[in-house]
């Protein structure tokens, strides 16, 4: 990590029914069935769950929304941490935030909203679903509350993606995989840049303007996959590539040098690291750099 490091983005794998029933209620019945899915999957040794309209969802996030509160005294109950004393995510964010804090880097957390809690309606058969859909996701607003109030800067995309789960360019997930799509991850930039740009040390730096272009792939995704149904079509996404401009033009290079660091999970890689990963020059920090106008470690 650079010593010119100034921020730190961890991106990880975060209406009422008929005029009575309130969100947390729905939230509640939502939570419930999901649970009873997940332990049914889980039961048949099945990891990807079929949805309605080609959807697939992945049966350990189905397990994860519907346990509820995952950190505090419940956590040794519902997680599947090997080591008990590990089984609580709380301490060890708040750790990670402070070491970054000591060497003058502040942490930014951005969960990656459960695709299940965006697009219940191809899974969910018990619980009618309002439109708009509110969120459903009490405990998750719970604990971003806890940590801010720790002090840790949280970007909920969870609203954002709400609103715009009826994308005219598709949905912000992908169908078949466990990642969003790539209408999703551009989503997710904007919001995430809108944060950023507030930061008094970017203005410092020398910022450019790289290109971008949008363009159709087929994919074959990992749920998909472990489905393991070959009459399934293929899906098709939308995906936007970003380019240094040219000619000839090239993909934005992750820079070590960059005062920002983007730590995650496959959400990070996803539309970036080509092979599994889909496609190159297209994934979160190919849209971060275009929304800053700096590549990003």
């Amino acid at each position: 990590m650079s010593r010119l490091t100034r921020c730190a983005l961890a991106v990880l794998a975060s209406g009422l029914a008929c005029g009575v029933e309130t969100p947390d209620e729905l939230a509640g019945r939502l939570m419930r069935e999901y649970a009873t899915v997940a332990s049914d999957a889980e039961q048949r040794g099945a990891t990807a769950v079929r949805g309605q309209d080609g959807w697939i969802f992945f049966g350990p996030e189905l397990r994860h929304v519907g346990v509820g509160r995952f950190w505090g005294a419940d956590a040794a109950a519902v997680s599947r941490a090997r080591r008990p004393d590990q089984a609580d995510p709380l301490p060890a964010i708040l750790d990670f935030a402070k070491q970054l804090e000591a060497i003058g880097v502040e942490l930014i957390l951005v969960p990656v909203p459960p695709k299940s809690l965006v697009y219940p309606d191809p899974l969910s058969s018990t619980v009618e679903l309002p439109n708009p859909l509110p969120r459903l996701d009490p405990f998750h607003q719970e604990f971003y509350d806890l940590l801010r109030r720790e002090g840790l800067t949280v970007v909920d995309l969870l609203p954002t993606f709400l609103e715009d789960r009826a994308h005219p360019d598709g949905p912000l997930y992908c169908r078949q995989d466990t990642h969003w799509s790539g209408v999703g991850v551009v989503r997710a930039a904007e919001a995430i840049a809108e944060i950023v740009r507030n930061r008094p040390w970017l203005d410092a730096l020398d910022t450019r303007s790289f290109s971008f272009e949008w363009h159709s792939t087929v994919i074959e995704g990992d749920l998909r996959r472990m489905l393991g149904d070959e009459t399934l079509a293929r899906e098709e996404l939308r995906l936007r590539r970003i380019e240094n401009p040219g000619p000839p033009e090239t993909p934005v290079e992750p820079d070590p040098a960059s005062p920002i660091v983007l730590v995650g999970d496959s959400h990070d890689l996803v539309f970036h690291g080509g092979e599994d990963m889909h496609a190159k020059g297209s994934g979160l920090v190919d849209q971060l750099a275009y929304e800053l106008g700096v590549p990003l470690d």
